[in-house]
């Protein structure tokens, strides 16, 4: 490069010119190839969404066919939980009937003599 004190001469205009045009052109390759790494980037990424979307998407009807429609799952539950209430009255029944059985018990013990002789 020339000092800044000098006057600048055709030739110092054109050594300047052809290294600008060269710095512009070794900039614009790396913006270039950047760009395309980008791209490809981007395009590869947005192929793994779809990928995994399409995956989501079989994987849920799996489980829908596995578990059946909503409607049958909720009535297997009402079913579950109709048959657990079901068993707890009889639970319930059973440790009335035994509640009274020793009442009567007792009390027919009682009334026969019972206890210790």
């Amino acid at each position: 490069m020339t000092n800044e004190t000098e006057e600048p001469t055709v030739e110092s205009i054109e050594r300047r010119k052809v290294t600008w045009q060269s710095e512009i052109a070794r900039l614009d390759h790396t913006w270039q190839t950047e760009i395309s790494r980008l791209e490809k980037s981007a395009e590869a990424h947005y192929s793994m969404d779809e990928k995994m979307h399409h995956e989501t998407n079989i994987h849920m009807a799996t489980m829908i066919e596995k578990l059946g429609t909503i409607e049958e799952v909720v009535l297997a539950w009402n079913n579950i939980k109709g048959f657990t209430t079901v068993m707890h009255s009889i639970a319930g029944v059973l440790k009335w009937a035994v509640g009274i059985g020793a009442a009567i018990g007792t009390i027919w013990w009682s009334i026969k003599g019972g206890g210790l002789k």
